[in-house]
C-alpha cells in the first residue's frame, strides 16, 4: 500500500519535539484514576515520541517507557515478556515491517491492553490497524492535551473487558479488596499458563533467533 506524502517528509526530530514542548508548558497537569504503565515505541518520529513520552510522564500515575527501535529491539522483547504494560502506543508508522513482531508479542503478553498509534490519519495507518488488530488511532495534529482523555476513553473499555472476563477478580479491586497491580497479575499468570500451549511462528530469515527467543512460548 502507498504511504501517505505527508508521511514521507523528512522529520526534524528537534523542530518535533520543540512543537510539542511548547503545549507540554501550556497543559494542565492530568490524574489517571489508576496507575498505568505505557510503553511507548518509534524508529521514525523520535523528537515526536520523546514529546509524548514527557507529556505522559508529567501526568500524575502514569509510568513510561520509551524505545528508539533503530537500536537492537532485544531489549524491549525481554521487557514485554517479564512486564506488564495498559498501553503500546506507536508514535508514527514503524519502518521494516519485523518491527511489527513486537506489536504481536505485546498482544499476546498484554491481552486486555490496548494497542494504539500516535500519528497521522492517513490510509496507509488505517492498513497497518486492521493487519495488526490496533484499536486506537490518536491523531498527532490534534492537540496534545486531547491524547490522555482519549486514553482514558481507552482505558475505561480495556478495563470493561478485564471485568466481563474476570468477574470476581474485578469486583475485589472495586472493592478495594485488592490491588489494579493484584488484578493485573492474576491476568498475567492466566496469560503464562496459556503460553506453554503456544506454537509459534516461523522465524523469518532476515531475523536473528535469538531475537525471538522469548517469542516461542506464547499464545495468539
Amino acid at each position: 500500500m502507498a504511504i501517505h506524502p505527508k508521511e514521507m517528509k523528512f522529520h526534524d526530530d528537534k523542530r518535533d519535539y520543540d512543537k510539542l514542548k511548547e503545549q507540554i508548558d501550556k497543559i494542565e497537569k492530568l490524574t489517571f484514576a489508576s496507575p498505568i504503565n505505557v510503553l511507548l515505541i518509534t524508529n521514525r518520529l523520535i523528537g515526536c515520541a520523546k514529546g509524548v513520552s514527557e507529556y505522559l510522564q508529567n501526568s500524575t500515575n502514569i509510568t513510561v517507557r520509551f524505545f528508539d527501535l533503530t537500536s537492537a529491539s532485544d531489549d524491549i522483547m525481554n521487557l514485554i515478556t517479564e512486564e506488564y504494560f495498559d498501553f503500546l502506543i506507536i508514535v508514527g508508522y514503524l519502518e521494516n515491517e519485523n518491527k511489527y513482531d513486537i506489536v504481536k508479542l505485546f498482544q499476546r503478553y498484554n491481552k486486555y491492553s490496548a494497542t494504539s498509534f500516535f500519528s497521522l490519519h492517513t490510509g496507509h495507518i488505517l492498513h497497518l490497524c486492521n493487519k495488526y488488530n490496533i484499536e486506537d488511532l490518536y491523531d498527532r495534529n490534534e492537540p496534545l492535551g486531547e491524547l490522555i482523555k482519549s486514553m482514558e476513553r481507552t482505558y475505561d473499555r480495556q478495563f470493561q473487558r478485564i471485568a466481563d472476563a474476570y468477574p470476581v477478580e474485578s469486583s475485589k479491586y472495586l472493592k478495594d479488596e485488592i490491588s489494579y497491580r493484584e488484578l493485573q497479575e492474576r491476568i498475567r499468570n492466566d496469560a503464562l499458563e496459556v503460553s506453554e500451549h503456544f506454537e509459534p511462528e516461523m522465524v523469518q530469515p532476515e531475523q536473528s533467533t535469538s531475537f525471538f527467543a522469548k517469542l516461542l512460548r506464547f499464545f495468539k
